[in-house]
Parts: structure tokens; sequence; C-alpha cells
């Protein structure tokens, strides 16, 4: 969904990409389509890899944004990939007004390249890429739903973060009042007049392509949301992905409130769910919201909670990748 309304200054944001951790390595994934993607490889510093990871973004948020996380999980032993769907960051080939991007193809062909790269990642001379460890899964709000839409899906288990049925419906008040809004005239004017949604006019992260935006709008208007794609396509991993499913919903998520999170989860029909609610006081904070789950306050609380629960629902002792627990 819409990038939050924490907003930072230029200055700000700058201190914050000092700060972000360095990925081992970049690559450039070619889709199935040709088009390629960019995306960051974060290997532990040392020790076994005992899983690796994908970590699928937010609509409109560049893989940047997840680094902080990325390295936690790297640093416990798990090899992490970030990527750039196709018309966002870097993964964005000339004037977004001119992406011929659709949202389908995020899930069909981006999570699919994706995935298809962390299965064969080789690392050169890193011999410990040699052997084959169980996949995981990370999807942040549309990276949640996306899941589903790839035909293999290899994962071990999955872990949901703000992840929703977009239909405006899921909502109430003034919440429903704006989507609804959002769907039937903001998304259509937009991108009638200019060709793309300007999210970077609104303090609301990356500007999303035209087909994109269109094609969000008209899943976001239908009770089936995703499901308006999966009954033209047929066979996709909503119906046969059979893992441990986790989804968190976050109670001051205005982007993600319960009943749509539980709406998505619904979809994947053959997995093993459970929506996982969290309020800020339970952490002795005031606010989470949509993004604020990846903030690295959480580091040794919500982010130690999700590594240790993605690693044992798929079957890997946790213990193995503390640092606290090792001799």
């Amino acid at each position: 969904m819409p990038h939050s309304s924490t907003t930072r200054s230029g200055s700000t944001e700058a201190r914050s990409a000092r700060r972000r951790p360095r990925p081992t390595w970049s690559l450039v994934l070619p889709a199935a389509d040709d088009v390629s993607l960019e995306a960051d490889v974060f290997l532990p510093p040392s020790g076994p890899i005992v899983a690796k990871a994908l970590l699928a973004p937010a609509m409109g948020v560049k893989r940047g944004f997840y680094a902080a996380f990325a390295a936690e999980l790297a640093s416990h032993g798990v090899a992490t990939m970030t990527f750039d769907y196709r018309g966002i960051g870097g993964s964005l080939r000339g004037d977004v007004s001119r992406s011929t991007a659709s949202l389908h193809e995020w899930g069909e062909l981006d999570l699919a390249a994706a995935t298809r790269a962390l299965q064969g990642l080789d690392g050169g001379s890193d011999a410990r890429l040699s052997t084959e460890a169980p996949l995981v899964f990370v999807g942040h709000s549309v990276g949640g739903q996306l899941f589903g839409l790839m035909r293999d899906v290899p994962f071990r288990s999955a872990l949901f973060v703000g992840s929703q049925a977009g239909y405006y419906g899921h909502w109430s008040g003034l919440g429903r009042v704006g989507m609804a809004a959002l769907w039937h005239v903001g998304v259509p004017l937009f991108t009638s007049t200019l060709g793309y949604l300007p999210m970077k006019a609104f303090g609301q992260g990356e500007n999303i392509p035209g087909g994109v935006a269109r094609e969000w709008a008209a899943w976001g208007r239908d009770p089936a949301y995703v499901g308006v794609r999966t009954a033209e396509v047929g066979d996709n991993g909503y119906a046969h992905w059979g893992g441990p499913l986790r989804a968190i919903a976050i109670a001051d998520d205005p982007y993600a409130p319960k009943r749509a999170v539980e709406a998505l989860t619904a979809l994947y029909s053959a997995a093993w769910t459970e929506v996982s609610h969290l309020h800020p006081r339970d952490l002795g904070v005031r606010s989470v919201g949509h993004f604020g789950w990846f903030a690295d306050r959480f580091r040794d609380t919500l982010w130690a909670d999700a590594r240790r629960w993605l690693l044992s629902a798929a079957r890997i002792d946790p213990a193995r990748t503390d640092s606290e627990e090792k001799p």
C-alpha cells in the first residue's frame, strides 16, 4: 500500500542512507521476459548459511529500505536477497511515465526471477553457498499479496508484514472512504493525466508506473482483489502452496487493518496460516504503523521473533543461528 506518512527531510534521508548496511554484492536479474531487475545480496560475515531468504518490498519502496533487516538476517546465518520491482528504483528504465509494467508482472515475473536467482546463488569463491539451503520468504505489504501469483513456490515458510487484501470494503469509516476514493478517483485521474501515480509529490515513496497503479486500483474495487488475476490465469501459489504462513497485523497500521490482513490470508487456502496481532503498547512504543516494523529499534524484539519463527517453521533450529546462544 502507499508509503507511510513519516516523510523525512533530504538531510535526514542522506544520514539514513549512510547508516544503511552495505550488501555483500549487487546483481542484475533477468526476468523471463528479459526485463532486468536490480538486487542486493547480504551474506553472513562468517559461519555456515542455514537458509536463504527473499524479501519482497512494499508498493513504491526501494530495496535499500530493507537493508538493515536483511543484514540482521544475514548476521544469523540467513543469506538474504532484496530487489526492486520493474519500474521502481534501480529497476526503472527511463521515465516512469513510459514504463509498461503491470502489477501482476511483479509477482508472476519479478518475484519468480528473484526466487530463481536466490536458488542459484553460488557466490563465486564463497563455498558456503555450494550447499543447498532451504528458502524462506518475507513479504512487506504488496510483497505478501504477490507471493501467491508465482506458480512455483519453493519456500519452506513465509512471513507477511502489513500485507492485506486491498478491497476498500475491508476498511471502516473514513478509511473506507479514503481507499474508495483512491481506487475510483485518485488512481484513474493521475494515471490518465500523468501516465503514472505521483507518490513522490505526496511524500509517499516512489512514483508508480501507470499500468501497475491501474491494475492495483482495479483489484481494489473488486471484493476478490488479487483473485481477479488468479481467476484469469488459474494455476497459482494461492491454491497449492501449503507451507506455514504468519501474517502480522499491526493495530495502528491504517493501510492494513486486521480485516484486510485476514482476507488476504484466506486466499492462501492450502497454507498453514496464522494472523499475529501486534499493538504498539505491547512493545512499549507509541506507534509502529505500516513501515515502522522495519526500524532497527526492533532488532532484538520483532526482528528476533520473526527470524526464529521463519527458521523454526522451515524446520531449522533457530538456536543454531543465535549468537547469544552459541558457546
